[in-house]
């Protein structure tokens, strides 16, 4: 397949119950440049409309300030953190906001930047610390939980919060310094800046817990926010689980190709479409409780059917479990694409189902 070809999404919106919810989809902004856990790159697009993109995980993204996120400060911390420390610093955040939306925004966010195709499972939690979060990590007294993520990975489990206080940033800076050069804990790594502080921390008595915690003044100066990630080797057989609930379909793009059927009685997860060109591609994900030769089977039949060439092709690239595929092709090669098939992460009783298809002219 070509390098062009789109993948998934995160699975549904964060609730506002304080309860679990799956990785959340695209936020209020309309586009957003991700990967599939089966590792294929693409845009995700809603389809309320706005041409706004949702902010990447990128060091030299500007801020409405102007402001860059320092060189150091990018080498010391994960994307992810950049990401979310980008969006605090730039953004105005007073103490009139609504805090639902506020929250929302920051669970939709903290899912973006969660995002990967490494087979990771990332779970939000809103105004809560992630269940498994441990023990005995310094936390800002009177601090408020905005949202927290939870991302599993392999043997190995990460925690990212966002926290919000109403104290200066130099007060709050000052406390987790005290704190993290007391034992257990340990600085490793540390920047003092104008727009944040930064400590890279781990526990003396136990080498699998590291953390970083970055602490930023918001745009309005009425809030501190505070930005912990919290990462636990070998951790994710403690971890708490989580129970899958399906949620309501999402809809394919618009000219989504005929030639491709969506899956009998399937749940539509994740769809995604990317123009280059005068081709399309485009990506349908779903889950069912059939099988995975089941699955295959049914795409054999309708794609031969169609009087499209099917042969077997090599999963091992897909970091879906147990993966299998199936590519396809019109003999013009015209439409051509995969169908990836594979446990579904975050509750293996479903088989999921990446669809890959590419048009070479665009309808």
């Amino acid at each position: 397949m070509p390098d062009d070809v789109p993948s998934t999404a995160p699975e549904s919106q964060p609730r506002t119950d304080g309860a679990p919810t799956e990785r959340a989809a695209t936020p209020a902004a309309d586009v957003n440049e991700s990967t599939t856990p089966g590792g294929y790159a693409y845009s995700v697009v809603d389809d309320n409309g706005d041409d706004a993109r949702a902010p990447m995980p990128a060091s030299s993204q500007g801020s409405g300030r102007g402001m860059l996120v320092p060189l150091l400060l990018a080498a010391l911390v994960p994307a992810i953190i950049v990401g979310v420390a980008v969006w605090f610093i730039a953004s105005s955040r007073g103490g009139g906001s609504d805090n639902s939306r506020v929250s929302a925004d920051v669970a939709n966010l903290l899912n973006i930047f969660s995002q990967g195709s490494d087979g990771s499972v990332s779970t939000p939690f809103e105004s809560q610390l992630a269940p498994g979060f441990p023990d005995g990590i310094p936390a800002y007294p009177g601090a408020k939980i905005v949202s927290s993520v939870r991302q599993t990975k392999g043997a190995d489990v990460s925690y990212l919060v966002v926290y919000d206080a109403n104290d200066s940033r130099d007060k709050v800076s000052a406390y987790f310094a005290d704190k993290l050069k007391a034992d257990p804990w340990q600085v490793d790594a540390g920047q003092d800046g104008r727009e944040s502080t930064l400590a890279q921390f781990s526990k003396i008595d136990d080498p699998n817990i590291t953390g970083l915690v970055l602490v930023s003044a918001s745009n309005g100066g009425k809030l501190t926010t505070i930005v912990q990630n919290v990462q636990v080797t070998a951790g994710a057989a403690d971890a708490p689980k989580t129970s899958f609930s399906p949620i309501g379909a999402r809809s394919l793009p618009d000219k989504y190709p005929d030639g491709v059927p969506p899956y009998r009685d399937a749940l539509l997860i994740e769809s995604a479409f990317q123009k280059q060109g005068g081709a399309a591609s485009y990506l349908a994900s779903y889950i069912t409780k059939d099988g995975a030769s089941d699955v295959l089977d049914f795409y054999r039949g309708k794609f031969k059917d169609g009087g499209l060439t099917v042969r077997d092709g090599d999963a091992t690239s897909s970091t879906l479990k147990d993966a299998q595929l199936v590519q396809f092709s019109t003999n013009a090669q015209d439409l051509t694409g995969q169908v990836t098939v594979g446990k579904f992460a975050q509750d293996e009783a479903y088989t999921r189902i990446d669809i890959q298809s590419r048009v070479a002219k665009a309808p």
